[in-house]
């Protein structure tokens, strides 16, 4: 893939930001106390930004928040694509990937494939307690109680990796998450104390596997395809449906999860 680009994706970005977000906002977007922007500065960023590329909102958010803006991924298709993002608008973005102990030989195999290609490098972070230690202390959770399983094993874990940071891209995409109707560029996340940036919140699944396929991103599939999971290769719950488990979600997204659990059960 050519390189070409970048210098012109972050240029376009940050002539977007100069012509369409005001100063004071700009201003209040550069704050370090890890505090809350208010609501009308979320709507003002998320208004302006609604027609911007992927690549040029990563461009943005690096500008806002330099040296504490970070991508945290399992490596499912949309956060191959954002690696592939990362280097084509050549910003400064550490990325990590969670090792839980969990994960498959495929999964590692993706990373080091995107490594080479991209030339991005994707550190590893673990849990507190190593894969064989965890499991003498809690037993199979990942079959038995796979929600509080992901809470020890990933959640516990970005929350400190995030404690660095002021704020991260994500993956989520309003395709992917259809009961979920506040999927905006940027939110604030309360209990990381970070702000979440969505550059794919506006793809759909077509978007998403021509920009795969036509860049030639290596990935393993879309999310409820069937293709490989990107998760922990043991757990029975589908990568989409364990996100919500720690989070205030509507009552539907709760009883899908439940009823997804009663029939694997």
């Amino acid at each position: 893939m050519s390189h070409s680009a970048p210098m012109l994706s972050v240029c376009c970005c940050l002539m977007f930001t100069q012509n369409k977000v005001s100063e004071e906002t700009e201003m209040q977007w550069k704050w370090r106390s890890r505090s809350a922007p208010s609501k009308e500065t979320l709507k003002a960023i998320n208004t302006e930004l609604a027609h911007a590329s992927p690549q040029d909102i990563i461009a943005w958010a690096a500008a806002m928040h330099p040296k504490k803006l970070c991508l945290a991924t399992m490596l499912d298709a949309e956060g191959c694509a954002l690696v592939a993002m990362i280097a084509e608008t050549a910003v400064d973005i550490p990325v990590f990937m969670l090792d839980t102990g969990y994960l498959s030989h495929d999964v590692h195999a993706l990373r080091e494939l995107l490594q080479r290609q991209y030339g991005v490098a994707i550190q590893l972070v673990y849990p507190s307690l190593v894969h064989a230690t965890f499991e003498a202390e809690y037993g199979p959770l990942v079959m038995n109680n796979p929600a509080q399983c992901c809470r020890l094993n990933r959640w516990e874990l970005v929350r400190d990796l995030f404690h660095n940071y002021s704020a991260r891209l994500a993956a989520r995409r309003q395709a992917l998450c259809p009961v979920m109707h506040d999927v905006e560029i940027a939110v604030w996340e309360e209990r990381f104390k970070i702000v979440q940036v969505n550059p794919l919140t506006n793809w759909t699944d077509v978007q998403l596997l021509q920009y795969l396929d036509e860049q030639r991103i290596p990935h393993s599939g879309l999310s409820g395809t069937g293709s490989a999971k990107c998760c922990c290769a043991a757990c029975p719950f589908p990568w989409e449906d364990v996100v919500p488990i720690d989070e205030q979600r509507s009552v539907q997204a709760k009883g899908n999860i439940k009823r997804f659990w009663a029939s694997w059960r």
